[in-house]
């Protein structure tokens, strides 16, 4: 490692921080803010770019069935909560929530809470998870607002 070290350093000109990150192999740049696209494509939701599920599901699914589109963030913001906690714009809804994806067994009960659900999944949530409106999932407050 000390050869390495002095080859950089004898043979071009390159901080001590550069020397060190490189042998550590750390990044060279980073960033503390995260950011959230969001899909304004000409404001129509019949124009939004939208994934389908997973072949397996469409495989599953009967011929008639509909349903071959993911959850955008618009389909989650239109079922958001009616609270007074939840009132506010699309904007706002992205940079304060994320989605909880927890598995849920087909066998559990409706009346089962959050807490017990996300700890039979395996996430500990130290904050609350809000529950969707039709089925459309669970969100829980982010620690940081993205942008």
């Amino acid at each position: 490692m000390n050869k390495v070290a002095n080859v950089l350093l004898s043979h071009h000109e390159v901080s001590a921080q550069d020397v060190a990150y490189r042998l550590f192999g750390l990044p060279l740049r980073g960033s503390s803010v995260s950011t959230v696209f969001v899909n304004t494509c000409t404001g129509f939701p019949q124009n939004r770019i939208r994934l389908l599920k997973s072949k397996d599901f469409l495989n599953e699914l009967q011929d008639d069935d509909a349903d071959v589109f993911k959850a955008s963030i618009h389909n989650r913001y239109a079922n958001r909560p009616k609270s007074v906690d939840f009132e506010q714009i699309l904007a706002q809804f992205v940079t304060q929530y994320k989605v909880v994806y927890a598995k849920v067994d087909n066998g559990d009960a409706d009346d089962s809470s959050d807490a017990e659900l996300l700890e039979r999944s395996g996430i500990q949530a130290k904050q609350p998870v809000f529950k969707l409106l039709n089925n459309m999932g669970r969100v829980m407050r982010r620690k940081k607002m993205h942008v």
